[in-house]
C-alpha cells in the first residue's frame, strides 16, 4: 500500500467557491464609507417583528406570571439607556 495515496489525491473542498460578477478588484473592501441618517429612506433602522413560539403547559404558567416583571425591567434598561 503506498503511504503517499492519500496525498496524491486532490480535494474537493473548493468545489463551490467561483469567482463572483461583484467582485472585482477595483473595490476596496477595507475602505470605511461615510455614513449619515439620510441614507435610510425610512428614517430609522428599528423594525418591530412578531412571531409565536409554543412552550409546554407547564412553562406557559410560569411565562404569564414572570412577564410583567420581565417587560417592567427592559422598559427601565431601556429609559436608562436613551436617557444618557
Amino acid at each position: 500500500m503506498d503511504v503517499n495515496a492519500d496525498t496524491n489525491k486532490t480535494k474537493n473542498h473548493k468545489k463551490y467557491r467561483k469567482d463572483k460578477p461583484w467582485d472585482t478588484p477595483d473595490i476596496d473592501h477595507w475602505i470605511l464609507e461615510e455614513w449619515n441618517p439620510d441614507d435610510l429612506p425610512g428614517g430609522t433602522l428599528l423594525e418591530e417583528s412578531s412571531f409565536a413560539t409554543l412552550f409546554p403547559k407547564y412553562r406557559e404558567k410560569y411565562l404569564r406570571d414572570v412577564w410583567p416583571v420581565v417587560t417592567r425591567v427592559l422598559e427601565v434598561i431601556y429609559t436608562y439607556i436613551y436617557t444618557i
